[in-house]
């Protein structure tokens, strides 16, 4: 995995996941994860931002409900932001990967 460039680990039955390096991937990656959740109903509770430099690392929960089956589901997540200029050249994501692909899972 490179030092620059997102990841959003999971299953490979969910699209939205794994690592990306170019631009046109990060905005695939906004549109596929909203095809498959319920917007609407998305709650972010952030405990704590902390600030180094050009890295941010964000604490908190993320609730959000599975377009498919309907389910809702809750992750603690940490996520590791690096900025360069005005652009976030950096966004890994750490959640309970088992949770959501429960929550998608038939």
């Amino acid at each position: 995995m490179k030092a620059r460039g997102w990841y959003v680990p999971g299953s490979a039955s969910l699209p939205w996941t794994g690592p990306r390096t170019k631009r046109s991937e990060v905005a695939d990656y906004f549109r596929t994860l909203g095809a498959n959740i319920v917007p609407e109903k998305n709650v972010d509770d952030i405990e704590a931002l902390l600030v180094d430099g050009d890295h941010a690392v964000m604490l908190g929960r993320f609730t959000r409900v599975a377009k498919g089956t309907g389910r809702t589901f809750m992750t603690p997540i940490a996520m590791h932001l690096q900025v360069a200029g005005d652009k976030i050249v950096k966004l890994h994501l750490y959640e309970d990967t088992l949770a959501v692909a429960e929550a998608y899972a038939e």
